[in-house]
């Protein structure tokens, strides 16, 4: 809450009737219908406002008897009154239907917690500037346009921002943040891999399972062919892949290999696939978890499409999910149509297996399916999930008063690479490896944080109870917040010979090596802004010429820069006027000089706005005074001589 105030000045000698407005871009918020007494009168209105930031407020005046109002060009001001309000974040969740831990932990009497979809990630950096810190929680690459990281980068880079990520199972490599603005001011790079152990393992084994009866002749026999050829397109040379196609027996298209190789046969023996046959899919599942059994891949997928029913007795498929299940081998099923397909049986492998089910009608939409279920599980390969504790690397702000051994364990971490000048308060060591797990820097004006492992429950159960959890990431967040700038300026547009320029006194003399620069922003944010040449005309004085600069509302952006790097900034607002009419000498004082009425009374032993009685003369005797000096100095000048004469006369007597 905010007190607005207006001080109208009357400098008449009597009180005028006239009306007082007070309005921002949303309206008249206050108005007054009243007669405005000789002197000062102040006007004053309570003002709540829910944004930070800076607000115009216009005040107009109108005065009934224009008799008393000469200068009307007096009667319209504004003011620009920044704003701050309660330190807002904004938290985006990655990961939907599982509760938020961290927004809990963050409110508190001074800190307000906005919370927002990944489809509600704001567009402008005007809605950036709102907040003073950003939460990014396991949010997925790809729900992110360039645009907005661009902003971000923009963000935190140029007005101090900070920004805090942390990670999970959608935060990958692979077709991740990598190359992007958001991987540009992380502290870390996001390597994915998989942290070394006693047997290495190869990244992913996957192999497409593909019903071959009779029911699949014709478009959907092609759209499988070409989404298996479309899958072997993203995988990496050195990933596992196979082709098994089925009828009631099971048919190895392509053994389980290496990618590069498989490559090599893989249209040679889809062309040799024909759709004849029933349809049994144990037999076929059976001898996919063979061929997967002897590789050694971190992640173990599966994937079946059929459009048909299965032979097989139900129950052998709960001992084949069982095998599975303690294998790790996930199956994701695609059932295509709805009229013979068993879609009970393929969603009941597919949950219980922690792979995905699918049913399409549309078959053109096969490959494209195949490919989005891959990305998913070709994601897992980015991340370690393993039982550690995390260990200080070195002392940091963002854990003051936690010490080493009140860690709980983590479950899983994204596997990244700290980059240089970075600091790193907390690691793990897999197997002599050391990964960070929390890192920090500064990037431009703002700081940024990431966090490796998840703040949910997932990878993170233990930390949600622990007693210092919302000591912790109240910390973390804290230390990325905006820094308040501690300058301050007072701004003036004046008018010299009709010429517009800005005046900018700093309430600071500027270091040797420091640099005031000044650049003019639309009130959106929009582009880059317009730099002002400055010129310095006193130790703290500054003025720029204003007149290519058209009129209008704008945020005027002042830094101070040390061998060309920004150290610290202040917006002001700033109205550009459409013109300025440089007002006559006489214009400067109106009404009465009180001071010189009240010397000349002083001095001649009169009275100062005296009363009515005493002005008025009783008697009727007047006296006047007249001078003598005409009169009286002959005579004395006479004298004088005659007594020169007679001492003379009386001497020769003698």
């Amino acid at each position: 809450m905010i007190n607005v105030k207006v001080v109208v000045e009357n400098k008449n000698d009597r009180a005028v009737k006239g009306n007082l407005k007070i309005h921002n871009k949303d309206g008249i918020l206050k108005e007054w219908d009243t007669e405005f007494k000789s002197g000062i009168s102040v006007f004053e209105i309570p003002y709540k406002s829910e944004e930070k930031g800076f607000i115009k407020f216009n005040t107009n005046l109108d005065i009934d008897d224009d008799r008393f109002d000469l200068d009307k060009e007096n009667n319209r001001k504004f003011a620009f009154v920044n704003v701050s309000a309660k330190t807002r974040l904004l938290y985006i969740n990655g990961t939907e239907n599982q509760k938020m831990y961290l927004p809990d932990a963050l409110v508190d009497k001074t800190i307000d917690v906005e919370i927002k979809k990944t489809d509600q990630i704001p567009k402008t950096l005007k809605e950036y500037l709102k907040y003073d810190s950003i939460i990014f929680s396991n949010v997925s690459r790809e729900l992110i346009s360039d645009e907005q990281m661009v902003l971000i980068e923009k963000y935190v880079k140029d007005y101090g921002g900070g920004f805090v990520m942390t990670c999970g199972t959608n935060i990958t490599a692979e077709g991740g943040y990598s190359g992007t603005k958001i991987e540009e001011i992380l502290p870390v790079k996001i390597i994915g891999g998989e942290p070394p152990k006693k047997e290495k393992k190869s990244r992913l084994s996957i192999i497409l399972i593909i019903d071959k009866s009779g029911s699949m002749l014709g478009k959907k026999m092609l759209f499988a062919k070409k989404a298996s050829i479309e899958l072997i397109k993203q995988l990496k040379e050195n990933d596992n892949f196979g082709i098994i196609a089925f009828d009631t027996s099971p048919h190895t298209i392509v053994e389980l290999k290496s990618n590069e190789e498989a490559k090599k046969e893989i249209v040679r023996k889809l062309s040799m696939l024909n759709a004849d046959g029933g349809t049994d899919i144990f037999p076929a599942l059976d001898a996919a978890y063979q061929q997967i059994r002897q590789k050694n891949a971190k992640v173990n997928h599966i994937i079946l499409l059929s459009d048909g029913n299965t032979k097989s007795i139900y129950y052998h498929y709960n001992k084949m999910i069982s095998r599975f299940q303690q294998a790790q081998i996930t199956v994701s099923t695609i059932a295509l149509g709805t009229w013979l397909v068993n879609t009970k049986l393929l969603e009941d492998i597919a949950i219980k297996t922690k792979g995905q089910f699918y049913q399409i009608e549309d078959i053109i939409r096969l490959p494209r399916l195949i490919i989005k279920d891959s990305e998913f599980f070709v994601s897992q390969s980015d991340f370690h999930e393993e039982h550690f504790y995390p260990t200080i690397n070195q002392e940091s702000q963002i854990l003051k008063g936690i010490y080493d051994k009140q860690f709980p364990p983590l479950k899983g971490h994204t596997i990244t690479e700290a980059k240089e000048d970075v600091e790193v308060p907390l690691v793990t060591n897999i197997m002599g490896k050391t990964d960070p797990i929390l890192a920090d820097w500064r990037y431009g004006l703002g700081k940024v944080v990431v966090y490796a492992s998840d703040a949910n429950a997932r990878w993170s159960s233990q930390w949600i109870n622990w007693s210092m959890f919302n000591k912790f990431w109240s910390q973390v967040v804290r230390w990325s917040m905006r820094d308040i700038s501690k300058a301050n300026y007072d701004i003036k547009v004046k008018t010299y010979n009709d010429t517009i320029s800005l005046q900018i006194e700093s309430s600071a003399l500027l270091e040797d090596d420091t640099e005031l620069e000044v650049s003019l922003i639309s009130p959106d944010y929009v582009g880059n802004g317009q730099e002002l040449l400055l010129k310095q005309v006193a130790p703290k004085r500054f003025i720029s010429g204003l007149k290519d600069i058209n009129p209008g509302t704008y945020n005027l952006k002042i830094s101070r820069t040390r061998n060309g790097k920004v150290i610290d900034f202040k917006t002001k607002g700033l109205l550009v006027p459409e013109k300025m009419v440089t007002k006559p000498l006489e214009y400067a004082v109106q009404g009465s000089n009180t001071s010189q009425l009240k010397n000349i009374a002083e001095i001649t032993g009169g009275k100062y706005n005296p009363k009515k009685e005493d002005i008025i003369v009783e008697d009727d005797e007047i006296i006047i005074f007249k001078s003598l000096a005409g009169l009286l100095i002959p005579l004395a000048l006479f004298l004088f001589i005659a007594d020169i004469a007679v001492r003379k006369f009386n001497r020769q007597g003698v």
